[in-house]
């Protein structure tokens, strides 16, 4: 039969047994609230599964528009601008802001960051756009709860093109009652897709699915149609997609125990099928090595191949997979995986970690990068394989042995330049580099100046200091918090100054009559006070 009809058949299939339940027959009829700015209720907004049990999705507007989806470029004019390619490039910069990240309480609503917004941001997705910007959404999880909680938050965070500072992170959307976990972002042409996961909610509803055809200001939300009830599964999308030659869409995403498997769309990310074969590790990175169906899965965590981490190959777009073999990255654990991609020039390129942190394992015998963050480039599809250090890395927030990318992604934007983006840090960092850098024998080029960049609305940068000033404000005009930033500063951990944005000094509260009516102090980040010694281990279930 063909493929595309079955799954129409088991699409149909599903809707009628909604409506074939008899009114005797207890069910479920529930509905999420989606929180979200400037969404659109797409094709499909509700699901039921083989009980007759149904969930509808409804979108709630914000009260406001996130900075990051404002002031957007629709033009093209900056994709391609950026440094040299031909002369080495490094440079490193942080991704997120202190507090929300790792502090020892909540602290994030002092200094006027979003709701949302809490200590725990991870398992990042990342994307280039076609204007240059570059994307990031995360989950965050307030201190002391798990990563399965229904209290969890998708967030974004943007980095204009040719500005060295990330936005200020704010909410992308909240599944009230729900669970948001595990981002993937996937540029195909002028659209931006979005894969989000969530457990708990129902084996219909593995992931949410939207896209933005214009640079991430506006999205279409949606639910997938599936084919079967998901089974074998965590739902939490990983962080690679494709198409075939065909236009079939690939997402991977994580199966029981230490597995990974595809997701295949035939109808532009509507209706979906489970191709069926599992990979030998959790949160592995796919890539196809040709058009005929050949993938290389590159291991992710929790299992190894004779100490290594696990490497498979499928003949048949991941509908099998071949016996594991021993890869060419160590094995990973908790908190860690690695992500590969094809570079403009046909080259594979992967990003990983040496030292699994939290079982203290060292690399095999044979490692020749000691417990250091690397980078690899494979110049014949996967056979060989090239790799260099990845200078200025910080720790695990909470395990200082050793450097860490945490769950980590790689992309490449439109002027050639790679883009590392890390997690469990303290904070997470971006990395980026170019290839005259990694076949160079360069190291850490971060620039030792500091240039005031725009900071985005409501930000006031004093150079000479190296400080801003935040000011928000109320709908009437009158003040409503006002935080002072370090903006050049030294993560605890790490050695050297850093474009980012460390609280330092005085975060006041006014009301909507202009009287100040809460004073906050904060030191590196932390409200003054406050004990950070502690920081991150209340988080529950960390790295899932």
């Amino acid at each position: 039969m063909n493929t595309r009809l079955f799954l129409i058949i088991g699409v149909v299939a599903s809707i009628m047994a909604c409506e074939a339940m008899t009114d005797d027959v207890a069910r479920r009829d529930d509905t999420l609230t989606v929180v979200a700015s400037q969404f659109t209720a797409g094709d499909n907004m509700s699901v039921c599964d083989s009980a007759g049990n149904k969930i509808t999705y409804v979108i709630k507007e914000r009260a406001f528009i996130p900075q990051t989806q404002q002031r957007v470029r629709q033009d093209n004019a900056l994709a391609k601008m950026g440094p040299s390619l031909d002369k080495p490039y490094y440079q490193i910069r942080m991704a997120l802001p202190i507090p929300s990240a790792y502090t020892p309480t909540e602290q994030g609503a002092l200094v006027g960051l979003d709701e949302g917004i809490y200590h725990h941001l991870h398992s990042a997705a990342l994307e280039t756009l076609p204007n240059g910007d570059m994307l990031a959404i995360y989950f965050s999880t307030p201190v002391g709860l798990a990563e399965n909680d229904t209290a969890t938050t998708f967030v974004q965070c943007r980095r204009r093109a040719g500005n060295d500072y990330w936005d200020i992170p704010e909410l992308f959307f909240d599944t009230k009652g729900g669970n948001d976990q595990s981002a993937l972002l996937f540029r195909d042409g002028q659209r931006i897709w979005f894969f989000g996961g969530g457990r708990g909610m129902t084996d219909m509803v593995p992931f949410r699915v939207c896209f933005s055809d214009d640079n991430g200001v506006t999205w279409t939300y949606d639910v997938p149609r599936l084919d079967k009830s998901a089974s074998d599964y965590t739902a939490q999308p990983v962080s690679n997609a494709f198409r075939d030659p065909e236009g079939n869409l690939y997402i991977v995403m994580d199966a029981k125990g230490s597995q990974s498997f595809l997701w295949r769309s035939s109808d532009n990310g509507k209706t979906w099928h489970d191709m069926g074969g599992r990979t030998d590790s959790r949160h592995s990175s796919i890539v196809p090595l040709d058009d005929q169906g050949t993938l290389l899965s590159i291991g992710g965590k929790n299992n190894d191949c004779e100490g290594w981490n696990p490497q498979n190959i499928s003949r048949d777009w991941g509908a099998t997979w071949e016996k594991a073999t021993p890869g060419v990255i160590p094995p990973l654990g908790t908190a860690q995986r690695p992500n590969m991609i094809r570079l403009q020039s046909g080259d594979l390129l992967v990003v990983t970690d040496s030292y699994m942190h939290k079982k203290k394992i060292a690399p095999p015998a044979g490692w020749k990068y000691g417990n250091e963050c690397v980078v690899g480039i494979s110049k014949d599809n996967g056979q060989t394989w090239t790799f260099k250090q990845l200078p200025g890395t910080l720790p695990q927030h909470h395990r200082l042995d050793h450097p860490s990318l945490g769950y980590v992604t790689v992309r490449q934007s439109d002027n050639g330049m790679i883009h590392v983006l890390t997690t469990t840090n303290y904070p997470g960092l971006e990395i980026e580099f170019n290839e005259a850098w990694f076949w160079s024998a360069a190291g850490d080029l971060t620039a030792d100046t500091f240039a005031p960049y725009d900071l985005g609305e409501g930000w006031t940068v004093d150079p000479a200091i190296h400080t801003a000033v935040w000011t928000q404000y109320w709908p009437n005009g009158q003040k409503r918090v006002e935080s002072t930033w370090n903006i050049w500063a030294t993560p605890r951990d790490g050695h050297r100054p850093l474009c980012g944005r460390i609280a330092e000094g005085p975060a006041r509260h006014y009301d909507e009559q202009g009287q100040q009516v809460g004073e906050y102090w904060f030191h590196d980040g932390v409200l003054v006070g406050t004990d950070d010694s502690d920081a991150g281990i209340g988080i529950k279930n960390e790295g899932m």
